[in-house]
């Protein structure tokens, strides 16, 4: 499946790309709707220039139907990758997102990814983020959700990275490695919990877990945690 937008550009210079309303009229399921085979469906005679993602080379013409929200439910299956740049769109719900190393991606309207990764050196801004099916937070990256309450898989924090959700109350499995700093005040419930060398994982409430390995160095603060000490 290819990345959320995709689009092809033409020997012309015509830029093709699928909306919602395009997959609607043409049948397409819109798991099928996210990438070039898509857009041959809509334009049969398509021919030139693939490409994908959020980036500096994103045709205008592509960028405008994001922000006027022509692509909200292929969005919503979709991967949405931002390569570069800096990109403030109104989407609610995707399949996934990506921000890559020294992008930008504020979504002030999202409510739901099936999973975040940020990448070194990349921002992720989501205020209204309440479920996530997977987060990974990469090396020296900073991230905060503010509302985000439940994630249903794994919570990665990786080497030197810093996560917090305040409102973070269930989540799968956590790893928090090296140098890195996991804050969930209010998470109750979480599946295994491993603390790496160096890493400090901040859990004040949390009650319930699987399995629980903290290495030489590492910090966990669960005092309600009872397979723990």
């Amino acid at each position: 499946m290819c990345d959320v937008p995709s689009w092809i550009v033409t020997p012309d210079g015509t830029v093709l790309y699928v909306t919602d309303k395009d997959a609607k009229e043409h049948g397409l399921d819109l798991k099928d709707a996210t990438g070039h085979a898509a857009i041959r469906k809509v334009y049969p005679k398509a021919t030139g220039a693939e490409g994908e993602g959020m980036g500096k080379d994103t045709p205008s013409e592509v960028v405008q139907a994001l922000l006027a929200g022509k692509m909200h439910a292929i969005a919503a299956v979709g991967k949405m990758v931002v390569r570069d740049g800096d990109w403030n769109l109104p989407v609610k719900r995707t399949g996934g997102v990506v921000v890559e190393k020294g992008a930008t991606f504020t979504a002030p309207a999202l409510e739901k990814s099936e999973y975040v990764m940020v990448r070194r050196g990349a921002a992720f801004t989501a205020p209204a983020l309440a479920k996530s099916g997977g987060v990974m937070v990469y090396e020296g990256t900073t991230l905060t959700v503010p509302v985000l309450s439940e994630v249903a898989g794994y919570v990665v924090v990786e080497k030197g990275a810093t996560f917090t959700a305040p409102a973070l109350e269930k989540s799968g499995d956590v790893v928090v490695c090296k140098g890195a700093t996991f804050t969930a005040p209010s998470l109750e419930k979480s599946g295994d919990v491993e603390v790496r060398k160096g890493a400090t994982f901040n859990a004040p409430v949390l009650a319930e877990s699987g399995s629980v390995e903290v290495r030489e160095g590492g910090k966990l603060i669960a005092p309600k945690l009872t397979n723990y000490r």
